[in-house]
């Protein structure tokens, strides 16, 4: 995501997300087609969808075509087991921007 589009909210972007019990609690991770652009941790479902829709207020949300998929859940699970269990960090297809800090 060009940061053009990260400072006006995610104007023109297509997201999509998904949501899976993790270690860590509820993980919500959404992703536009060149990668993963957010990840979140909530309480329930529609907490995460209130945080991804602030963080991208802009863009066309829906959840993923991949929401039941195994594709998703190898993502998550990836994502989940370097975060929890100290496992190397996995090799996915990221789309964040931020800060070095943030970062």
């Amino acid at each position: 995501m060009r940061p053009s589009i990260c400072r006006s909210g995610g104007l023109g972007e297509a997201i999509s997300y998904a949501c899976r019990k993790t270690a860590l609690g509820l993980m919500g991770m959404a992703a536009i087609e060149t990668g993963i652009c957010f990840v979140q941790f909530g309480e329930d479902e529609q907490t995460l969808l209130v945080m991804l829709k602030k963080e991208f207020p802009n863009a066309v949300i829906s959840a993923s075509s991949a929401q039941n998929t195994p594709e998703l859940d190898t993502w998550i699970k990836a994502l989940d087991q370097h975060i929890s269990a100290g496992i190397p960090r996995p090799d996915l297809p990221i789309d964040m921007r931020g800060t070095a800090f943030q970062m």
